[in-house]
């Protein structure tokens, strides 16, 4: 009999082999992750609407993911197109229920800095502060 962990993480490499750690995808476990492999995101607003459906997040650290995810307060990072990574990153986050609860804590609060009325009033006193 296999081990439930090792089943796991074969299953989970398996996926990740199978979806492509090069290609811009998503995959949801049960509609409680999100998981980004994009290479390249010049903001991460696909990241921002997952955090609003409720989901934690596990992102590779390309340059807009790391502008909305701060791995392990806000979601997870990985390095971009290491497959070995994720796969440790989503076995670590299932391992830790107070890391998840945090993480979905933190996640909760962060989100609210890009709601419209909070991002408006960024952009009003900008111009202010440039016009005067």
């Amino acid at each position: 009999m296999i081990h439930p962990s090792l089943f796991l993480t074969s299953f989970l490499k398996l996926c990740v082999k199978i979806a492509g750690a090069f290609k811009f995808i998503f995959i949801c476990f049960k509609n409680d992750f999100f998981i980004m492999t994009s290479h390249l995101e010049t903001f991460g607003m696909v990241l921002i609407e997952a955090i609003s459906y409720k989901l934690l997040v596990i992102s590779s650290n390309s340059k807009g993911c790391r502008d909305v995810i701060k791995d392990g307060h806000n979601g997870i990072l990985f390095k971009a197109g290491n497959a070995e990574d994720l796969t440790n990153k989503i076995i670590y986050l299932l391992d830790d229920y107070n890391l998840r609860e945090k993480i979905f804590n933190n996640s909760q609060k962060d989100i609210k800095n890009y709601e419209w009325n909070r991002v408006s009033e960024n952009y009003i006193k900008l111009y202010d502060e440039l016009l005067n």
